[in-house]
This record gives C-alpha cells, sequence and structure tokens, in this order.
C-alpha cells in the first residue's frame, strides 16, 4: 500500500468537449460534355472530384455510371446505356474518399450540366437511301419538266 500524504490537495480539472468536425469535400466539377453542348448518347463523362471519391453520375435522375476518382482527382466514366435523345441534365455526386459517413445534414454539392443528346441516325440497310419518286398533283408539274404550252387567248376585249 502506498504512503499517505500529510496535506492531501484537491486538484480540479476541467474537461472541454473537442466537437467532431465532418471531413470537408470539394464539390465535383464536370469538365465534359460542356453544359448546352449537343453530344452522343455514350459521350464519356469527365470532371475533378477529390482523389478515391466515389463518383455518381446520373442522367435524368437514373444512374448512368459510377466511378472513383484517380490519385491526380479526375474522373471519367461513359454511361452504361445510351443517353436518349433531347435535352438532359448530368449531375455528378461524390461520396467521402475516407468511408467516413458524412453526417446528416452534410451536403456536399453536386456539378450538374444540361446538355442534348443527339438522335441516333440509323443508316438504311444495305447503306443505300432508295430514290424518292415524286408523283405531282393533277394541274401540276414536277422542277424541271418540259412546260405545257399556255391556254389560248380567248376572243375579248384587248387587256390594257
Amino acid at each position: 500500500m502506498g504512503t499517505a500524504l500529510p496535506n492531501p490537495t484537491t486538484v480540479a480539472v476541467t474537461v472541454a468537449a473537442v466537437p467532431v468536425v465532418p471531413p470537408v469535400i470539394a464539390p465535383p466539377v464536370i469538365l465534359t460534355p460542356i453544359a448546352g453542348s449537343t453530344v452522343p448518347g455514350t459521350a464519356p463523362i469527365t470532371g475533378t472530384a477529390p482523389a478515391g471519391a466515389t463518383v455518381t453520375v446520373t442522367a435524368g435522375g437514373t444512374r448512368v455510371c459510377v466511378t472513383v476518382a484517380t490519385a491526380a482527382g479526375t474522373f471519367s466514366c461513359t454511361p452504361t446505356m445510351a443517353l436518349p435523345p433531347g435535352a438532359t441534365t448530368i449531375t455528378a455526386t461524390v461520396t467521402d474518399p475516407t468511408g467516413v459517413i458524412i453526417p446528416t445534414g452534410t451536403v456536399v454539392p453536386p456539378a450538374t450540366v444540361t446538355i442534348t443528346v443527339a438522335p441516333v441516325v440509323v443508316p438504311p440497310v444495305g447503306g443505300v437511301i432508295p430514290p424518292v419518286v415524286i408523283t405531282p398533283l393533277p394541274g401540276t408539274t414536277v422542277p424541271g419538266a418540259p412546260r405545257r404550252s399556255p391556254a389560248p387567248e380567248l376572243p375579248g376585249p384587248p387587256s390594257r
């Protein structure tokens, strides 16, 4: 056992609670396609995000590809399905690369661009476009066809 001190001393200790600060995650940036551009439905989506972050890309609310940002902080993914023709909003969101669960209410703003997806042009069967036949309506002529003689003049008062 220990020896008792002749004059015991009381010491007050104050412990301060240190708040846990969630990690700051940089928002992603979509570099291509450029907002307002017209692209094919399978154009790659590229941009920047924190190194190691999981980047989820959606188009019109549907997930189209997921990738992990490189050590240099870049990402690239190609949609797993062709995007439908017309105006589409592409959004990229990130998940913390360290695996730390981001507290509820903490929002990393997504990157969003609106583009137009070009319609798919299907080549004709055999690669040959069939000829177009123009059938004139009665009383009309086809451009380049010989003209009919004008109607004969009828007797009557002279025109002025």
